[in-house]
């Protein structure tokens, strides 16, 4: 772990902190966000004390300096009750937030390939899906999404197992999800920016195909007995 007692760092919160509790009781947030040590080029996940999570709520440019942190090599970064921030200018282009905040869509099978941490958004079938299960620490409930390519399980967590329930068979797109590598499994988690939208259209369209072929061969058969 890197300690960045005499470093500044400038990040921009990407999305809403989400506030967790530890096994010994011990409040704490969590929240992502891009950072100029990598040119904002990839997102951070930020932990931080009970007292900074008001703060980190209530900055209105979203862009602040941080001094007194750790930083491990996967890029998360640590705050504690000795770190101060302060609001500054903010220096990052909407493209940037975009890319994170509505990533594009790509199938399961390149999902796998991707590291831990990355954004990426997908469209699929639901398989299959758990209760809530309740800890006294969070909530979490899994999906299983298809697609043509495989599947995956899909964890929500927090308040968003309050997105759904999704039966078994719907046709759904679920946004800004970050992908998790365990003990060569691949699994995906949803973050504070993610959005499920049920398809509809997907299932007219694909009933509007089926009769279209079904009477191209009702054509086709009657030519050949002519």
């Amino acid at each position: 772990m890197l300690d960045k007692n005499g470093a500044i760092q400038k990040i921009f919160i990407l999305e809403n902190t989400d506030v967790r509790t530890k096994s010994t009781g011990e409040i704490y947030g969590v929240t992502g966000v891009l950072a100029k040590s990598t040119n904002y080029s990839q997102i951070h996940d930020v932990f931080l004390p009970e007292k900074l999570i008001q703060k980190f709520k209530e900055s209105v440019q979203k862009s602040i300096i941080v001094r007194k942190y750790s930083q491990k090599e996967d890029g998360f970064i640590s705050l504690t009750d000795s770190s101060t921030i302060m609001d500054t200018t903010d220096d990052i282009s909407q493209e940037d937030i975009t890319k994170f905040l509505n990533p594009d869509i790509v199938d399961i099978a390149t999902i796998k390939t991707k590291k831990r941490n990355e954004r990426v958004s997908l469209q699929g079938i639901v398989e299959k899906s758990t209760r809530i299960i309740e800890t006294p620490q969070s909530s979490r409930k899994i999906y299983t999404i298809a697609d043509t390519s495989g599947n995956i399980d899909v964890k929500f967590w927090g308040d968003k197992t309050s997105l759904g329930p999704f039966q078994d068979g719907t046709n759904i797109k679920i946004t800004a999800l970050k992908v998790d590598q365990y003990g060569g499994r691949c699994s995906l988690n949803s973050t504070p920016s993610t959005a499920v939208q049920i398809n509809e259209d997907y299932d007219s369209l694909q009933g509007d195909v089926q009769y279209f072929i079904y009477f191209t061969n009702v054509s086709i058969q009657f030519q050949m007995i002519d």
